[in-house]
């Protein structure tokens, strides 16, 4: 549909092709890293036998994400290369791959970007758990953070995202905004942003019918 939607010419805030790096995020990882956007040191593989190989070039904790049928199967932190080894070995079902990233610890900013704007709000990191987003709070990203967020999005295909960040590492990004979420926390108007988006992308100008 993205395809046919770019063939007319009609604005859509997801680009074609963006379909793959955002519903794989193994592939959302590699063509991140391709980009020279900052992320965790990160490795994928397709099968976790060949885990071992990369084991001892990691820094301790990883986070590590298998996938099996598409989707996420599990998820977990290792404190060793001999656990991460362990978890690989013990793992008996057929994988389509396998994530694991060198763990950042700390707090999450969530990004919402709508083209050239970002609200963050920020979910603390505490006693080794962050909080839910309800509990977040309004912060502020220096300007090297905020050029971060806007080109992962980009790089992702979408002028509209979530942009998790940590430390300025990109963890994951999303095509999704919680509107509301974002209104209560920052008290800006993230709907208005959109419609002058999308008025600024299609030549729309209030008042002539365009």
């Amino acid at each position: 549909m993205l395809d046919e939607i770019e063939r007319r010419g009609i604005y859509c805030q997801v680009k074609a092709g963006s379909h793959y790096a955002l519903s794989n995020e193994p592939l959302q990882t590699t063509t991140l890293n391709a980009y020279a956007v900052k992320i965790p040191r990160t490795f994928v593989f397709r099968s976790q036998g060949k885990v071992k190989i990369l084991a001892n070039k990691l820094s301790y904790p990883a986070l590590v994400k298998t996938f099996a049928k598409g989707e996420k199967s599990q998820r977990f932190i290792v404190d060793s290369q001999k656990s991460l080894l362990a978890m690989a070995e013990g793992v008996k079902h057929e994988l389509d791959g396998m994530i694991v990233r060198e763990f950042i610890e700390g707090d999450i900013d969530q990004c919402a970007v709508i083209g050239n704007k970002v609200y963050n709000i920020q979910r603390k990191f505490e006693k080794g758990v962050i909080q839910p987003a309800k509990k977040a709070k309004m912060s502020s990203l220096s300007s090297k953070d905020t050029e971060t967020a806007i080109h992962a999005a980009r790089i992702c295909g979408c002028d509209i995202a979530t942009v998790k960040m940590c430390k300025g590492y990109v963890l994951k990004v999303k095509p999704l905004v919680d509107f509301l979420l974002y209104n209560r926390k920052t008290g800006a108007d993230l709907l208005a942003d959109v419609t002058e988006l999308f008025a600024e992308k299609t030549g729309f100008v209030k008042g002539e019918g365009k």
